[in-house]
């Protein structure tokens, strides 16, 4: 006996056609694992790629600071909430 199998299990080699198939079979175990390839790309690659923040997040922090109820370019809103979240959590390095 090479391998063991839980009762109830089917014993079917987990080769690449039984997974794409299985995946095929079940359309949502498929748009989870693209959710999480999605996710995966667009968080882990752009911090390791850019070593500074999007010049919008910066602009926000500074004119967070200063509380302004108007500016010329952008609503004050995300300023302030970047600023209140600055507050809350301290600051921290962004990861080189």
């Amino acid at each position: 006996m090479d391998r063991c199998v839980p009762a109830g299990l089917p014993a079917v080699a987990l080769d690449s056609s039984s997974f794409w198939s299985a995946l095929l079979r079940h359309p949502w175990g498929l748009l989870a694992l693209l959710c999480l390839v999605q996710t995966l790309c667009w968080t882990v690659v752009p911090t390791l790629i850019d070593p500074a923040p999007p010049g919008d997040v910066v602009e926000g922090f500074m004119w967070g600071r200063e509380w302004v109820l108007l500016t010329y370019k952008h609503p004050q809103l995300p300023g302030w909430l970047l600023e209140a979240s600055h507050l809350l959590t301290g600051s921290f390095r962004w990861p080189q």
